[in-house]
């Protein structure tokens, strides 16, 4: 795994480079526009992810996306909204059909960039998301069971956390491994 965490640690820099990291009050001046230009091109990702296929789903964020994808089961886009989530964009690439039958370890990989309306908001949201992971670790959630969850130190933006995740969906077992970083009211995610 370490080319993983290799992986999403650049990944984690060069997003940074797109959201005024190290500018007094950067990430203050966001808008939801340049959300789009702060997730990696598939390019960027490394040789191995060259002939993956962009998801459908990537693209502007939303409210009810962000619900649906939540770990926590009573979200709702109104829940979502009052939390502080503003605005989001999501790049995600996964392995072709074909890929994934030739055994190749990886089969997903992406970047996200979500606005709140405050830095309290952000730091909230990862806190949250990170206590749900613990929370449900050895239980099924929506039809996956999370096996294992730890967590590993990385050092970037204001805030940020490494996280490892084993779990099993129907008879596959997969590996996570990604960054979720805060800096001001900006989150961002690679895995």
């Amino acid at each position: 795994m370490p080319h993983v965490r290799a992986a999403g640690l650049l990944a984690c820099a060069l997003l940074l480079a797109g959201c005024a990291f190290g500018e007094e009050g950067g990430s203050q001046e966001i808008t939801r526009d340049e959300l789009a230009i702060m997730v990696l091109p598939q390019g960027d990702l490394g040789a191995e992810f060259t002939a993956f296929e962009v998801d459908e789903d990537s693209g502007p964020g939303s409210a009810r996306g962000m619900a649906d994808n939540s770990m926590d089961p009573d979200d709702t886009p109104a829940s979502v909204k009052r939390a502080g989530w503003t605005a989001g964009y999501d790049l995600s690439y996964s392995a072709s059909k074909r890929l994934a039958a030739e055994g190749r370890p990886a089969v997903s990989a992406g970047t996200s960039a979500d606005l709140f309306a405050t830095e309290t908001d952000a730091r909230s949201f990862i806190v949250e998301e990170i206590r749900q992971f613990q929370r449900f670790e050895g239980k099924s959630h929506q039809g996956v069971k999370i096996l294992r969850f730890d967590e590993f130190d990385v050092t970037i933006g204001d805030e940020s956390w490494g996280v490892e995740l084993e779990f099993r969906g129907g008879s596959a077992t997969m590996t996570m491994t990604g960054v979720i970083f805060r800096h001001g009211r900006l989150v961002a995610t690679a895995f």
